[in-house]
């Protein structure tokens, strides 16, 4: 194939990648990316939010990132939801034409690039995360960048390879410092081509540490605070099943291609002995979820996606040779053909709300909690602009205040009560050091539907007051106190 096809070949993948992402890029805030934007971002300068570090929300090198981004595009008066989104979207794409670029012979050429690249942009995670106001897609596109440079060190060492280790390690470790983890799985997966170098391994095991310190040391106590904090799951066993259980169900073609590739390629001894580095490498996970005090959230794992993704490439890269390209075009152009249907299939299908919620319940969670096939932030109904809107247009002289509940996502709800400079004098939420005490008489509770009222009247003491449903507005109910 000529350069001018392939490059035709890979630009189709990239556009369906934007075109995917445009559909998502206007919905609005979540809790996360509203208390990063209120909290990390919005009016500080980039010493002022190394020095916030005060909970995990701050993944401090993507805040940096977000606060240059904002006020370059404060200049060109977009859409405020989507000039936020758009930052990750950016890397999104970046990560997306790193893989390309620095992994095609690794994945089986064009061909094992299409497959991966297709599979990519209609996978749930990479669309919620893709495009997310959160640290999350950075890392992921970071990893990719680094797992390239750990490739070139382990063919040869020069200066620029290592320092352009050096510098992704430290914008790693400083946007989420579990990055880590996923540092060591890339230097794992390239282990085989990496043994008996055993300067340059531990070079690579090294540097990363070097720059966590160097990283963290200036506000140490702040970092161990944070650890204190102790935020992330209690059940152990979840926190280890639903990131690869996440990973197999979004991208189940790429994982069966990818086995198949690497069945047929049992046969020699030297890929036999090469797989089992590169599977030990991914199960580096486990470890954090049984050590540490409490497991990790499960979205953390997400940059990780695209070390698994990097793998599966490898043995699709064998399916490739072994057996695709043994059959008739015919036939190739077909098997193109129905790997493009079912892997939109799939996302339609997991899109599907009786089908996220069955996925939900077999992994014992809920809308609240899930990360990476429906959570409450990415269904259509969610829309906190619109409650506060109705909220202010007809409401807001008769009442004497609105409280909005942790559960109805009380932040995005506030930083929308307080976007274009409103007066959110009357909205009142509650925070880690306050909690509301008392609600007066004429108060809006925003819940979402079918939330707990009687959690808030039991709180509140207001089982001798008259409380109703005032109005249901998408995800949200609001009730009035009387």
């Amino acid at each position: 194939m000529n350069k001018s096809r392939d490059i035709q070949f890979f630009i189709f993948p990239v556009l369906m990648t934007l075109s995917v992402m445009l559909i998502v890029l206007y919905r609005p805030l979540w809790f996360d990316e509203a208390l990063t934007l209120m909290n990390f971002v919005n009016g500080k300068s980039l010493s002022q939010i190394y020095h916030s570090y005060i909970i995990p929300n701050n993944q401090i090198v993507y805040s940096m990132c977000l606060s240059l981004w904002t006020q370059m595009t404060n200049c060109f008066s977009m859409n405020y939801d989507f000039a936020s989104r758009l930052l990750s979207a950016v890397f999104s794409t970046v990560a997306v034409i790193a893989l390309y670029c620095g992994f095609k012979r690794e994945t089986g050429g064009k061909w094992g690039m299409f497959f991966i690249i297709s599979n990519i942009y209609f996978c749930v995670p990479f669309v919620i995360y893709g495009t997310a106001v959160r640290g999350y897609q950075l890392s992921f596109m970071l990893l990719i960048f680094l797992t390239w440079s750990i490739k070139n060190i382990s063919r040869k060492v020069t200066w620029k390879n290592l320092s352009v280790y050096t510098i992704l390690s430290l914008l790693l470790v400083g946007t989420i410092p579990t990055n880590l983890l996923g540092i060591g799985m890339a230097v794992g997966i390239f282990m085989p081509e990496l043994w008996g170098k055993w300067k340059r391994i531990a070079a690579l095991a090294t540097i990363p540490f070097i720059m966590f310190f160097a990283f963290y040391v200036p506000i140490w106590a702040k970092f161990i605070n944070v650890c204190n904090l102790g935020e992330g799951l209690t059940d152990r066993t979840m926190a280890i099943i639903v990131p690869y259980a996440a990973f197999l169900l979004n991208y189940p073609l790429l994982t069966v291609i990818a086995l198949w590739g690497w069945i047929l390629a049992c046969k020699h001894r030297k890929i036999r002995y090469r797989n089992v580095f590169r599977f030990m490498a991914l199960l580096l996970w486990i470890i954090p979820c049984l050590i540490l005090k409490v497991a990790p959230f499960n979205r953390v794992f997400y940059p990780c996606f695209a070390l698994l993704i990097i793998v599966a490439g490898m043995g699709i890269k064998h399916w490739i040779y072994l057996f695709f390209r043994k059959i008739s075009n015919r036939r190739q152009h077909i098997a193109v053909l129905i790997f493009g249907i079912l892997i939109i299939g799939n996302f339609l299908l997991l899109k599907n709300n009786s089908v996220a919620q069955t996925i939900q319940k077999s992994m014992k969670f809920t809308e609240m909690t899930d990360d990476y096939f429906l959570p409450y932030y990415f269904k259509e109904e969610f829309f906190p602009p619109s409650v506060i809107n109705q909220i202010n247009s007809q409401y807001i002289n008769n009442v004497n205040l609105v409280f909005l509940t942790f559960e109805a996502d009380s932040r995005a709800l506030y930083f929308y009560a307080t976007f274009g400079g409103r007066d959110n004098s009357k909205y009142l939420l509650d925070g880690p050091q306050f909690k509301v005490a008392y609600l007066p008489y004429r108060t809006l509770i925003v819940l979402p539907v079918n939330g707990d009222i009687e959690k808030y009247k039991k709180r509140f003491n207001l089982q001798n007051r008259r409380v109703s449903k005032l109005f249901v507005n998408g995800w949200h109910e609001v009730w009035e106190v009387l």
